[in-house]
């Protein structure tokens, strides 16, 4: 179903309407509060707001709408890049979610991993595999998550373009994590998108590079409608410039501003809205905005998959971008959602921790019975998980972040002790498999 833009008026007319607002407002506190809820609470766009039922007869959805605009304008912050203008609002319900996420990004979810025993360098591996799955589903791929998860920890070679897309969405996250602290520059920018292109286009040339062609269109899936006219191919080069100074700006200093949380998902939506590349920009856009958050110290991001979060709500994720483009390039529908989408990230590693909490009992107890390490009382369940698939040396060292060496000495004292088993590859190497 189309989105309907918001209803204008011309400025007389406009005048007029909130005067009588203004004055049933006066007689009916009711509607005070009503409109509050609408413009504060919920931050709703006009395509929802008008299938409202309405607490009072008098005055109709427009003429309600316009005077929710007239509040929304009043604090309204604007952004520039290049010649456009975007705006955004901080109502109630941002600054609660907001505060909810810096709460658990700054205290809460540091302090889990320094009180435990969980091997962060292997949550992380495995958050990595799980955003660079799901970020791929956002774009069409149909690899299981199974499937792709086993690719990925045994570095066999991808069978299919889908799970091309998945590792090379892996690569990705590698590569933003390797180099996170460097000032973003258009080589980074278009380094990501060849890597997360790499063998999925048609067109070689068009992997790592920007359009140089209009007839690319955001089209629905479904009933085929353009939802979005991508930013004209000739006028890319300079404001992808913009857009890397927006990049690199700390605009948590000085007077103006702006929460980095807010700024990364920003920057989410300006490269959807640009849409630099023939193909690849939701992902492309998704990984900076990994990479600018990690970069501005909230380090924890790492450990959360958006992408998970907005592949159960790929609707709402496609209504965000256009709510905010249909009423004047108004970006806090967007960033609503995607703090939505966070929040739900959180409360998905919580319930990870939880379980991997009840584990770390359960491992410490295998590790007295067996006189093993934590690390290698780790090693021996994740084999045991795989049953059936054999795993060298350099994989495991790899999926738990150790080195070859340390690797090598884990695994042959869990087959000294019978935990696993030892078996040939081929004449020269060997892998190691759950008993």
């Amino acid at each position: 179903m189309k989105i309907q833009s918001p209803p204008t008026y011309n400025p007389v007319d406009r005048w007029k309407i909130l005067e009588k607002v203004l004055k049933s407002i006066e007689d009916n506190p009711k509607f005070k509060e009503f409109l509050y809820i609408q413009s504060e609470g919920k931050y709703v766009h006009w395509d929802k707001f008008r299938r409202i039922p309405l607490p009072f007869d008098d005055i109709s959805h427009q003429e309600a709408w316009i005077f929710i605009d007239y509040l929304r304008g009043l604090s309204k912050q604007v952004i520039l890049l290049g010649e456009h203008t975007f705006s955004f609002n901080l109502p109630k319900i941002l600054l609660k979610k907001l505060h909810i996420l810096d709460l658990h990004f700054g205290g809460t979810l540091k302090s889990t991993f320094k009180n435990s025993d969980i091997n962060t360098n292997f949550y992380l591996h495995s958050s990595l595999i799980e955003e660079a799955i799901r970020s791929s589903q956002v774009e069409g791929a149909s690899t299981t998550r199974k499937v792709a998860k086993e690719m990925i920890e045994t570095g066999r070679k991808p069978l299919t373009i889908d799970e091309r897309m998945i590792l090379n969405n892996y690569k990705a996250m590698e590569y933003i994590i390797r180099h996170e602290n460097e000032v973003l520059s258009e080589d980074h920018i278009l380094t990501l998108h060849g890597i997360l292109t790499d063998g999925t286009l048609e067109d070689e040339n068009e992997v790592g590079a920007y359009r140089h062609s209009d007839d690319v269109l955001v089209v629905d899936t479904v009933t085929n409608e353009t939802l979005h006219t991508p930013y004209e191919a000739k006028k890319i080069p300079k404001i992808m410039e913009d857009f890397i100074s927006f990049f690199n700006v700390r605009h948590y200093e000085g007077e103006t501003f702006i929460h980095p949380i807010l700024v990364g998902i920003m920057i989410h939506f300006f490269i959807g809205w640009i849409h630099p590349f023939v193909d690849g920009n939701g992902r492309t856009a998704r990984g900076l905005f990994y990479w600018y958050l990690v970069k501005n110290n909230y380090w924890m991001v790492e450990h959360i998959s958006i992408s998970r979060s907005i592949k159960r709500s790929t609707t709402d994720y496609k209504n965000a971008y256009l709510y905010s483009e249909t009423d004047k390039n108004n970006i806090t529908y967007f960033l609503n959602y995607n703090l939505d989408c966070l929040i739900q990230g959180l409360d998905d590693f919580k319930v990870y921790i939880s379980r991997k909490q009840e584990k770390e009992k359960f491992l410490k107890t295998l590790q007295h019975k067996k006189n093993i390490t934590v690390r290698q009382s780790e090693i021996f369940m994740f084999l045991k998980k795989k049953t059936g698939i054999i795993f060298t040396v350099r994989q495991i060292a790899e999926i738990f972040s150790i080195s070859k060496n340390m690797a090598r000495i884990d695994l042959e004292v869990l087959v000294q002790n019978g935990s696993i088993l030892k078996k040939h590859i081929n004449k020269k190497s060997f892998g190691y498999i759950s008993n």
